[in-house]
């Protein structure tokens, strides 16, 4: 995986694609926070806290990214990505987003193609960041988020 990031440079179109800039001088990077959040993603996490499934192995992991640092709390990829506030911001971003998978993919060859949208409702309880009420056909009038799915 190293290996493709690297003839990818995804170390570059991290450093030029996220419009984070770090100003603390105990600060440790924008890449290595990109690239955590990517490697919890690769192990099938779908939380923040899902952080700890790969550390385990952190030391193999830094030398075949090429590190020399990577975040161990989840809370340091909440706070890194709870940054990203604005709209320009936040469009920036997907525009970059969308660029690195024309490159992985290579979409500037396919001339047609059909998205299917799919809405899916999840259960919050308490007072969860996203969480508002709405449709909710298991627990009417109580708290959840309804996301959008664009299978390919």
């Amino acid at each position: 995986m190293a290996k493709f990031l690297e003839v990818l440079q995804f170390r570059s179109w991290v450093e030029s694609a996220i419009p984070i800039e770090e100003r603390s001088h105990n600060a440790k990077g924008v890449y290595e926070k990109v690239l955590a959040t990517f490697l919890t993603v690769l192990a099938g996490g779908e939380r923040f806290n899902h952080l700890s499934w790969w550390s385990h192995g952190s030391e193999a992991i830094k030398k075949s990214f090429a590190v020399q640092w990577l975040p161990k709390a989840s809370s340091t990829l909440t706070r890194f990505w709870g940054t990203i506030s604005t709209q320009y911001v936040s469009e920036k971003r997907a525009a970059a987003a969308r660029q690195l998978a024309i490159t992985i993919i290579g979409w500037q060859g396919i001339k047609e193609d059909n998205g299917n949208l799919d809405s899916s409702v999840l259960i919050r309880y308490g007072n969860q960041e996203g969480a508002k009420r709405g449709y909710n056909p298991k627990k009417r009038g109580r708290p959840s988020l309804t996301i959008l799915c664009l299978p390919f």
